[in-house]
């Protein structure tokens, strides 16, 4: 899917002032627009093989502030074309679709599979970034109120000193599962010998592969998946169902 066909964030004359530079970042978002959402500056630029700088001046050239303001424009437009080609199902519809779904044994089963491997830890760390931030803050904010030592991590340059100390476990959302730096703080994580969980959409994703333990549910829906109603509710399922399970286990040890 072209940005420029779909969603008229260039027009012609911006085009005519593109460089060589400027072509390698705009073609660079086209074939990645699925990842976009999780990008940073650093993200794109590595894979567009140009520095932060051209990026931002890239950005500027299109007539926003930067990246951010970049990206959420052309995340907008996405969505509003998704949303007129394909209505969105009310959030009871997708809950009930997911809770009647074939995979939701097997999704039961992997949450069960994640508390068996972190029922040993001292406590989580929660990574999350871009729309998978706001769930890894409540998951963290879940486990606290119960007890059970958890912080959240949206900013990962300052994730690796902590989470290497102590026999603390790691909870990885991702929503699509293809997230960069996520799946960059995630492999370090693994190779440092963490015991990492999972939470993604998809369970063929890079990041729910390199953990320990997957914890996915496929979503059906196109629309609802851009906005994200389908992938939040099983993430938020899960993180409440671990914590139910840790509490528990906390409370059955103490007896």
């Amino acid at each position: 899917m072209k940005i420029r066909d779909n969603y008229s964030v260039f027009d012609e004359s911006t085009l005519m002032t593109f460089t060589g530079l400027d072509y390698s970042v705009y073609n660079t978002v086209q074939r990645n627009l699925e990842m976009l959402a999780d990008m940073r500056v650093a993200d794109l630029a590595r894979l567009a093989g140009v520095s932060n700088a051209t990026i931002v001046r890239f950005c500027k050239k299109c007539g926003y502030s930067g990246f951010p303001e970049f990206k959420q424009s052309i995340l907008t437009k996405m969505r509003e074309e998704s949303a007129k080609s394909h209505p969105l199902p009310s959030m009871v519809e997708n809950i009930r679709a997911t809770l009647s779904s074939d995979e939701f044994k097997s999704f039961n089963e992997s949450i069960h599979e994640a508390f068996e491997a972190l029922r040993w830890t001292d406590g989580v760390f929660i990574l999350g970034c871009g729309r998978s931030s706001g769930i890894a803050t409540y998951g963290a904010y879940v486990l606290s109120g119960l007890g059970i030592p958890a912080i959240p991590i949206t900013t990962f340059p300052t994730y690796a000193a902590a989470i290497k100390q102590g026999e603390m476990g790691v909870i990885v959302v991702s929503q699509s599962g293809t997230s960069p730096s996520v799946h960059t703080a995630l492999h370090e994580l693994v190779a440092a010998g963490s015991v990492t969980v999972a939470i993604t959409g998809d369970p063929a994703s890079p990041i729910a592969r390199l953990a320990d333990v997957s914890v996915s549910l496929h979503s059906k829906d196109a629309a609802a998946e851009a906005a994200g109603l389908v992938s939040f509710f099983p993430a938020l399922y899960a993180l409440e169902e671990l914590a139910r399970l840790l509490y528990n286990d906390s409370l059955a040890a103490n007896d």
